[in-house]
Formats: C-alpha cells, structure tokens, sequence
C-alpha cells in the first residue's frame, strides 16, 4: 500500500461513513483483517486500499503521459495511451490490497501450526509439573515459538492487566486465524470451565494435531508424485517430441528447422519447469516434522 498506515487510518477516520458504504459488499473483510492482525479497522483498510489505488493509478498515468506527449507517439490520443494503462493498474492494486488480508491470515495460520504441536506438548509437560495453566501459559510466552508465543504473550499481558484467564483465552480464540490454534484454546478453556482436567484435554488436542499433520504429509507426498511426471515429461519428453514433430512437419513442407525455434521451444519448456517447481513450493506444507 502506497500510503503510510497511518495516514490511511486518518483518512479511513474522516470518510467512515464511505468505508462503511464499501465494506457491505465485501462482509468478509472485517474478519480477514481480525485474523490478519493488521491494525486497522475494516472501514479504515477499504478507505486506505481506495486511496491508494487512485495514487498508484494518477502516479501511471503521470509517467505514462509526460514521454507520450513529449516524444509524440500518439498525437491527439494522449489521455487515452494514458489512462488505459492507469486504469488497470489502478483496478489490480485495489484488487491486490483487498485479496492481501485473507493471503496475510492464510499465512499466519500457518506459521501457528507450524509451532502449535511443540507449543501445546510444552505446555502439557510444564502443567504435569505442577505449574499452573497461568505460569504454563507465561512460559511458553517466553519461549520461542513464533506467532504462538506472540499470541500467549497477548493472554499474560491482558490476564496481568485484570481479565479473567479464560476470558483472554476467549478473546485470543475469537482473534486467531489458525483452526487448529482456535480449536486448542476452546477445549482448554471449556476444560478450565467445567473443572475437567486440562492435561486430558491438551493430549487429545496434540494427538489430533499430530494426526492432521501427517495426514498433510501424506496428501503432499501423493500430489507430488503426479507434479514429479509432469516436471519430467516437460523436462524431457515434451522437447524431444516437439522437435520431433517439427523436424517431420518441416521436412514434409520442404523448409527447415532453424535455431529461433529450437531456442523457443527450448525457453517455453524453461518457464513451465520454473511455475511448476514454485508450484510444488507452495504446495509444501508448513508443518514440523515429528
């Protein structure tokens, strides 16, 4: 986003009554940006994102128009040589900030899970100690355990200031973006409510947890057989039979095959090796192995 957070929530602040206006027809986004974390309101984002978006595109248009008009390469279609391009870069980036909260949530969530497992197993092990769910909570806080431990230093710091334990743990559940994390918390605080044992409960959130991380695994290991026989095939076979192809169609039509179109065949088969190796990246799952 082009314009500073702050100015944004200024800006949000004085056109709330537009923010509102907006975010009816995208309801979604007030809990995106909840789990997102980002410290704006709805209406606030929506109005910053507009902003923005109209800067980015009076910024195209500006540089686009001055070297048309100066250089003359489209005399007397200056403004629209010059607002076509503004106009969709304008459009992608309004598009782009609205998708950025829930792709910022998805991504968190899964920085959570990744810690999740030897998080709770930590917090088992101190509570089978002795320590209390309050003092187990307090040391994971100071652990190192990513977004976990931010999240648990949120519960300490609210729970010192007067809130009810179980009460943090609630506003800590409503706020996360992590399933798995928000599952963990209602069972323990429902556990803390009905005066069941919290160990109990936190082995069966681990044992689940663990479950469904090797389930992730699995699912990644068989999609990643049928992405390996597509690599190949573009790595190898789809080469060979093209030029193959080619040097018979081309021999049948008496012309020849010269090197622009092997280095062309060459360079498509490049680029759909590089989409699928960082789509196989981005299919790997953010997990730990246990």
């Amino acid at each position: 986003m082009i314009l500073p957070q702050e100015a944004g929530r200024k800006l949000g602040r004085r056109l709330e009554d537009f923010g509102i206006f907006l975010t009816e027809f995208m309801p979604e986004l007030k809990s995106d940006i909840v789990y997102s974390s980002i410290d704006m309101t709805a209406e606030e984002y929506m109005v910053s994102s507009v902003a923005s978006a109209l800067l980015l595109g009076a910024l195209m248009f500006t540089f686009t128009y001055i070297p048309v008009s100066v250089l003359e390469l489209a005399p007397g279609n200056e403004m629209l040589f010059s607002g076509v391009p503004a106009l969709v870069v304008m459009g992608l980036d309004f598009f782009v900030l609205l998708r950025y909260p829930k792709i910022l949530s998805f991504k968190r969530a899964e920085l959570v899970d990744r810690d999740l497992v030897y998080a709770l197993k930590d917090l088992l092990l101190n509570i089978s100690a002795g320590l209390s769910l309050f003092e187990s909570i307090k040391k994971i806080s100071d652990a190192d355990y990513g977004f976990v431990s931010r999240d648990m230093k949120t519960v300490v710091e609210n729970t010192k200031q007067g809130m009810p334990l179980d009460d943090a743990l609630e506003d800590l559940a409503l706020k996360t973006s992590s399933e798995h994390m928000r599952n963990a918390l209602w069972q323990t605080i429902n556990a803390v409510k009905a005066g069941a044992s919290v160990k109990d409960a936190l082995a069966g959130i681990i044992d689940a947890l663990m479950r469904e991380q090797k389930r992730k695994i699995m699912n990644y290991i068989q999609e990643l057989n049928v992405l390996s026989m597509i690599y190949m095939l573009f790595a190898v076979a789809v080469p060979t039979i093209i030029t193959t192809v080619l040097v018979v169609l081309t021999s049948l039509m008496g012309t020849g095959v010269d090197e622009n179109i092997y280095m062309f065949v060459i360079g498509i088969c490049i680029l759909v090796q590089i989409f699928l190796v960082g789509f196989i990246k981005s299919r790997r799952p953010v997990v730990t192995v246990l």
